[in-house]
């Protein structure tokens, strides 16, 4: 008996979250490669089988699709040292913020970060430089959802 072929293929990226490749007609190759925000299997195929099926995520993007647009269009108009104290911030980050949707991050999302950094017995300086990098990158990304 043939296996019926799904119209999309998963996959997952170096660091653990799962993207989709997806047919679109006005690409150039004729995909589009979509996150889909989460870290574990089974709900990516949940969650690619929604996509492929029209019904999404209602437009609803992770925070580390942000960070990879946010990388893609804004850091290359920073000096080199901005470009790696944001990447040092993202890699602070990325556990706790990574796979959470913009819409969902909040202040008890943030206060939890602080806490943990805290715990990590890091400075108060270096809370506030990833803290900043959040609230670009999450600026940048609500402005970007909204096509400004």
């Amino acid at each position: 008996m043939a296996r019926k072929r799904k119209p999309f293929h998963v996959y997952k990226r170096d660091h653990g979250v799962y993207y989709v490749r997806l047919p679109d007609r006005t690409s150039p190759n004729g995909y589009k490669h979509v996150s889909l925000g989460v870290t574990n299997e089974r709900q990516a195929y949940q969650e690619a089988e929604k996509l492929a099926a029209g019904k999404g995520n209602g437009g609803r993007r992770s925070f580390h699709d942000a960070v990879m647009e946010f990388s893609r269009k804004h850091l290359p108009t920073l000096t080199s040292k901005s470009q790696e104290r944001y990447a040092s911030s993202y890699t602070a980050v990325k556990p706790h913020l990574g796979p959470l949707e913009l819409d969902a991050i909040g202040t008890a999302e943030i206060s939890e970060f602080v806490t943990a950094r805290r715990k990590a017995e890091v400075t108060e300086r270096t809370i506030r430089r990833d803290l900043m990098f959040v609230s670009s990158v999450y600026t940048r990304g609500r402005m970007g959802m909204d096509g400004a």
